[in-house]
């Protein structure tokens, strides 16, 4: 039994160990994830880009699969498309890889 007559200062000395291997372990995740955190956009620059998105008044043409389909929207005036046409579904981790590399044909060239 506990009591203030006889205290165990081992519990409390290993209770502080732990909380603090905790904390060290809690800082340095917190460390290697901060670059990607402080990348992300934030709330006024998703805003902004949801009303350029919202002043487009264009809607996105879905299942594009082909080149010649693009083609065939784009003289339809559609801008926006999403199909795999143009890409297949992918981890969110390879799509800034894919943005960087991708490279459009045909109707889709600026």
């Amino acid at each position: 039994m506990l009591t203030i007559w006889q205290p165990n200062y081992w519990a409390n000395a290993l209770a502080k160990a732990v909380t603090a291997a905790l904390s060290l372990g809690t800082a340095l995740i917190i460390w290697r994830i901060m670059p990607a955190a402080l990348q992300a956009p934030s709330m006024n620059q998703l805003e902004q880009a949801k009303a350029e998105l919202e002043s487009l008044n264009a809607e996105i043409a879905e299942g594009v699969e082909s080149i010649s389909h693009a083609n065939m929207l784009v003289s339809m005036g559609c801008k926006l498309a999403q199909g795999y046409g143009i890409a297949r579904p992918m981890p969110a981790k390879k799509m800034l890889y894919w943005v960087n590399k991708w490279h459009s044909e045909g109707a889709w060239k600026a």
